[in-house]
């Protein structure tokens, strides 16, 4: 294809503007003119792309910092060593032959042990060397798996299955040549399963860590919350007596009345409540005094008492209305006789519960007293008997 005859972006661009310029002379601003600017900007946009310069930018390569330590010195060590150990290791084998077939000889000893010495030397210079070169070539086929991946962290696992070396290898690896500083940039986290080759790449990790550390210690105490307040509910209700419930059910319910009195002052329900209240606190005295009489205010916990507050709770309601109407003023009206009912049955609940108790007692001094004179210790004889 020739050079005239590509497609030109930019040059249909300019058409199809010159086009729609001439369009806007006779075009109203509206629906018909957000279509034809949509247009505009689709073929701004293939434009673009067929002129080669796309908006999206194209990907920069991994760039991975590199300090090559023992390169150089890898290579020198591993020649000066072979050097070394050929030299005197030879020599040594020449003073031990000596050594051994010439009469008692010392100094001949003494050059055997001195080149064997310096032979081990050698022998480690050299194998150091060879380590160091080794582990320079790891090293390259790492960077090379690294910039293949094209991303700033890689995972352990991969790592080590690219280079067809085990896990652990890798691992103790990649930590020696960090604790060298051969990648300066580079961080590997502490399980030891991810490597990332740039600061900002190991502070985000580091930053999701934390904030997934934070959530599971959230999760731990919500859940530890949880089973304590389970326990703690669990021991109240294995521990509480129907009693003891009884009384604090009836305790909450009068908190709410008093939470509504409070709140409908200079009402005329407001005398009513604190005369219920104090029939109530009377009411639940009795109630510890006299435990047996509790299966006679059953339907007062279960009834009576939730009715009375929902009904004090629809008062205050209606009490609030600005211009109530004649339903709203009779609901109230009978609101506040109710109320006087609730008073009254509830004291004469609490003279039933003494009357009660007061029978029992009375019962129980007939029966002494039926005993006492049955055997002669009542009355005179008692007095008789006591001055004899």
């Amino acid at each position: 294809m020739r050079q005239e005859d590509r497609w030109d972006g930019e040059d249909m661009v300019k058409r199809v503007r010159d086009v729609i310029a001439q369009m806007t002379e006779v075009l109203r601003p509206g629906q018909t003119w957000q279509m034809v600017r949509e247009k505009i900007e689709n073929a701004r946009w293939r434009g673009q792309i067929f002129s080669g310069r796309s908006q999206k930018a194209r990907q920069k390569p991994l760039e991975i910092r590199v300090r090559w330590k023992g390169r150089i010195t890898g290579i020198l060590q591993t020649v000066y060593g072979a050097m070394g150990l050929a030299g005197f290791g030879i020599m040594t084998v020449w003073a031990a032959a000596a050594a051994l077939t010439s009469s008692p000889n010392p100094e001949a000893w003494q050059m055997t042990a001195l080149a064997g010495a310096i032979s081990a030397a050698a022998l480690g210079l050299m194998c150091a060397g060879i380590f160091q070169r080794k582990r320079i070539s790891r090293l390259k086929r790492y960077i090379e798996e690294l910039k293949r991946n094209g991303r700033p962290y890689y995972e352990i696992e991969k790592l080590s299955r690219d280079c067809d070396r085990s896990p652990d290898f890798v691992r103790k690896d990649l930590r020696k040549i960090l604790r060298l500083g051969m990648l300066p940039d580079a961080r590997m986290d502490r399980e030891g399963s991810w490597i990332f080759l740039d600061q900002e790449s190991y502070r985000q990790y580091q930053l999701l860590q934390e904030s997934l550390e934070m959530k599971r210690e959230e999760q731990e105490a919500a859940r530890e919350t949880r089973e304590a307040r389970d326990t703690q509910e669990a021991r109240e209700n294995q521990e509480e007596s129907p009693l003891d419930m009884a009384v604090r059910q009836g305790e909450q319910y009068r908190a709410k009345l008093e939470q509504l009195r409070q709140s409908m002052k200079a009402d005329p329900a407001e005398e009513k409540l604190a005369r219920l209240d104090n029939v109530l606190v009377h009411l639940f005295e009795a109630l510890k005094k006299h435990p047996e009489q509790l299966d006679e205010l059953e339907k007062l916990m279960e009834y009576y008492l939730p009715t009375t507050v929902k009904l004090t709770e629809s008062y205050r309601e209606f009490a609030a209305v600005e211009f109530p109407g004649e339903k709203l003023k009779e609901a109230r009206k009978e609101i506040l006789e109710t109320l006087d009912i609730v008073n009254g049955a509830f004291e004469k609940l609490v003279d039933d519960l003494y009357q009660d108790a007061a029978f029992d007692v009375m019962t129980d001094a007939s029966v002494l007293q039926t005993m006492l004179a049955r055997e002669g210790m009542t009355g005179t004889d008692f007095g008789d008997g006591g001055s004899r």
